[in-house]
């Protein structure tokens, strides 16, 4: 069993036997207990598939959607809700992931679950998006020459030149890159300036962010890497490649079947 599923295994354990030891009366039937159990799991397994890297940062909050009729009580016991954060705490930092702040569980009522359903999602709290620079971006002297040389060819024909060791993306004019559509969120990514290379995160955005085809919610660029933000094309660059050359390969029509196919 590898490391993942082992650590993965202990929790699902842990978080049973702490529903069953405490919290049980606030699900209507034992089955109602194993679903959230397996919710939570799969919502970290399918966060650390599409974050590659040793070492991650994740979105600190849990939010946990149910029917309106069992939410208050949830949302009335904030022991359960405190205890199930910090056992989720202690088990991510054992497979690499660290928040910037203390982790968060919250519950809320929605029309759309299924009645006794439950629906689990990994996001950025307000708090958490005000302190992302916290991360480690400021570049060492030796790579201060990267920083600088990176550009991003936006929808074909716009380039935009990365700068900073913090690069916010979003729909919001507040935006170092304002990208301005419907369908991009207010705050929608960020890249980072991480030891010699931009990593790019998913802000926990509406549409999703793509990397050569792969959503992803944190993600390490390389030269030519085609971005998609709500299905319009962005292309990664380096200044020793032209931009002609960064788009090799990826002429008008490959670059609109790509942000068709991911809308």
């Amino acid at each position: 069993m590898t490391k993942l599923k082992h650590t993965l295994t202990r929790l699902e354990s842990r978080l049973q036997a702490m529903i069953e030891g405490g919290a049980a009366r606030l699900f209507p039937t034992d089955r109602a207990q194993k679903e959230l159990v397996e919710h939570l799991i799969d919502t970290l397994q399918d966060y650390i598939e599409q974050s590659p890297g040793a070492s991650q940062w994740a979105p600190n909050l849990f939010l946990i959607q149910m029917p309106s009729e069992a939410v208050q009580a949830f949302q009335e016991d904030q022991a359960f809700a405190v205890k199930l954060a910090l056992d989720l705490e202690e088990d991510c930092q054992e497979l690499g992931i660290h928040f910037l702040s203390q982790p968060e569980v919250k519950f809320q009522a929605s029309n759309d679950v299924s009645l006794k359903g439950f629906r689990v999602s990994l996001q950025y709290s307000s708090d958490q998006l005000d302190n992302t620079s916290m991360i480690e971006v400021l570049p060492l002297e030796s790579e201060a020459s990267s920083l600088g040389s990176a550009f991003l060819i936006v929808n074909g024909s716009r380039i935009f030149t990365l700068t900073g060791a913090v690069i916010n993306i979003g729909r919001h004019p507040d935006n170092n890159l304002v990208i301005d559509d419907p369908y991009i969120s207010r705050n929608h990514a960020q890249l980072r300036f991480i030891r010699g290379q931009y990593v790019l995160f998913d802000l926990g955005s509406t549409s999703g962010t793509f990397v050569n085809g792969n959503k992803i919610k944190q993600h390490p660029l390389a030269p030519g890497d085609l971005i998609l933000f709500a299905g319009i094309p962005v292309v990664f660059g380096l200044e020793a490649q032209s931009p002609l050359d960064q788009t090799q390969g990826l002429d008008n029509s490959s670059l609109q079947q790509a942000s068709q196919g991911n809308q």
